[in-house]
């Protein structure tokens, strides 16, 4: 969770958009998309590749909820993990802010790899990204 100044349209529009995604990710996992949408939308499938632990990894994404300016969900249909499900809320919040929760319910992957990526290094580089997104964002919406 965090709140940053700024509307839930306006973060929501961003965090919508793959252009502001590449700006608001770590340049370190060398986030490149394949095949994406100008803009997110319901039933919208994201083709990106990452560099993470070491490996070139694609994956694919579905938006399967949908419901602007308040929420999107995306699900792993192709990648590494054996599941992956991210909620992403928007809550206008008084003074001009906007709180965005994320929400990310996974599993690791199965196999030689599970000893590499872990549980607990998927979490470690889940809020390094969420930290590094939040000063990004921050930036993006003033």
């Amino acid at each position: 969770r965090s709140k940053i100044t700024g509307s839930a349209q306006q973060a929501f529009r961003l965090l919508t958009t793959p252009e502001t995604i590449l700006k608001v990710n770590p340049p370190s996992i060398g986030l490149h998309f394949v095949n994406a949408p100008s803009q997110y939308g319901l039933d919208e499938e994201i083709e990106f590749k990452i560099i993470q632990f070491g490996l070139v990894q694609q994956i694919v994404h579905k938006v399967t909820a949908f419901q602007a300016p308040h929420e999107f969900v995306e699900i792993m249909v192709k990648g590494p993990l054996t599941k992956w499900i991210h909620t992403h809320r928007f809550v206008d919040h008084p003074h001009g802010l906007v709180e965005i929760i994320d929400e990310i319910d996974f599993e690791p992957p199965k196999g030689l790899i599970s000893y590499v990526v872990t549980e607990d290094k998927i979490r470690e580089t889940l809020e390094d990204g969420l930290d590094y997104r939040q000063e990004k964002l921050e930036r993006l919406m003033q």
